[in-house]
């Protein structure tokens, strides 16, 4: 929310509030966004090895229009992942060349014993520190290119626990490339073709109108009715005295109904 140019939840309006007050001593908890009066939004606090986080509002649209936002369920889906409870063996998927492996164990899993198989099928012991309430190990022997396996033994003789967990290596760094796509690489990619890109962030939806929000053509052919309704109504109160030769609105219409020239045609009686 820091960042001023990713102008996330700047049209979110709250109608009402439940007011969080923080005390002055306050190490272990803090403010993560606040409303525009300066008072705390959302606080994160930690709850022994957990953490906790707590809004001023509930996610309803009676108290705020949050949750018609588009920025809601990625909020509520990063607000959760950042509380959930951590993996009881954590190591990563992927890791660059030359890289560094951090492979984390929960402390109950003590004492614990990490091996490293790499790809050439040479065996690493990791040696672990402990860090809060986790054991943590690195491996920097990535110069290889392919798959590491990794092999934990940990607990007590009589409740023994195991896992086992593996993670790639590509050999050039530069090889995933997250840098944004533009039209110009999307036509080098592509020659030949026809490319567009349509942008359908929230920032473009809130300047240029969002998808679903065109003018449909039902709601003026409506008003043209209603229009038009009340044009025969005038006519037919202020026209004066009806001609018993002319024919009413009513009739002309039954007229052009096709029975009746059916009617007409065969000799029936109307």
């Amino acid at each position: 929310f820091d960042d001023p140019q990713a102008r996330y939840l700047t049209t979110a309006q709250f109608f009402r509030r439940f007011p969080l007050e923080l005390a002055e001593e306050r190490a272990q908890t803090w403010p993560l966004a606040h409303f525009t009066s300066g008072k705390p939004a959302i606080i994160e606090a930690r709850y022994g090895q957990g953490d906790v986080l707590l809004t001023a509002f509930p996610a309803t649209a009676k108290w705020s229009n949050l949750p018609l936002k588009p920025e809601f369920v990625p909020l509520m889906l990063r607000m959760a992942s950042h509380v959930m409870r951590r993996a009881e063996v954590e190591v990563p998927s992927v890791v660059p060349s030359s890289g560094t492996a951090e492979i984390a164990v929960a402390g109950r899993w003590a004492p614990v014993t990490v091996q490293v198989v790499d790809p050439a099928r040479h065996t690493t012991t990791v040696p672990l520190e402990r860090s809060n309430d986790r054991l943590v190990g690195a491996f920097d022997k990535t110069q290889e290119k392919g798959y590491y396996t990794v092999d934990i033994n940990g607990g007590r003789s009589e409740q023994p626990r195991h896992a086992a967990a593996a993670f790639a290596v590509n050999l050039a760094p530069d090889e995933s490339n997250f840098a944004m796509v533009n039209q110009e690489n999307l036509r080098d990619w592509l020659p030949g073709q026809n490319v567009k890109l349509i942008d359908a962030s929230a920032e473009a939806q809130h300047v240029q109108g969002g998808i679903g929000q065109e003018r449909e053509v039902w709601r003026p052919l409506i008003a043209l009715l209603f229009v038009i309704i009340g044009v025969e109504f005038m006519l037919s109160t202020l026209g004066g005295v009806r001609d018993k030769d002319q024919p009413t609105v009513a009739e002309r219409i039954r007229n052009i109904n096709p029975g009746t020239w059916v009617g007409r045609m065969t000799g029936a009686n109307s």
